[in-house]
């Protein structure tokens, strides 16, 4: 089975967009829906059954959950950055939980971007 991913964190002008995609191989699923949170760092913390927490809980930042479309196996969240000269050059960290109905919920892997204003 292929791996569920977080597939980018790409920043610009002052908006964030966080995208996941779901592999289409596996069991079928009604609905996928994502978590996403980003973080400032990175760590290894095994959550079974969910898999591994790469992201520190720490500097945990929640985004709005969105809907995969079964079709399409994408789907994706923006928000906006605040326009500060002091977040430039910060490395951040994305990771989401995936609710699959009805199979098993798990953790994405990690993906990380430099944030540039």
């Amino acid at each position: 089975m292929g791996l569920d991913e977080v597939a980018d964190i790409a920043f610009e002008r002052g908006d964030a967009a966080v995208d996941a995609t779901r592999e289409p191989f596996g069991p079928p699923r009604l609905v996928d829906v994502a978590l996403p949170f980003l973080s400032l760092a990175t760590v290894t913390i095994p959550l079974p059954p969910l898999g591994t927490l790469g992201i520190d809980p720490n500097f945990l930042i929640p985004l709005p959950a969105f809907v995969i479309q079964p079709t399409a196996g994408v789907g994706s969240v923006t928000i906006t950055v605040p326009n500060i000269p002091s977040l430039a050059g910060i490395s951040i960290y994305g990771q989401a939980l995936l609710i699959q109905y009805p199979t098993q919920d798990r953790l994405t892997n990690v993906t990380a971007d430099v944030m540039w204003l």
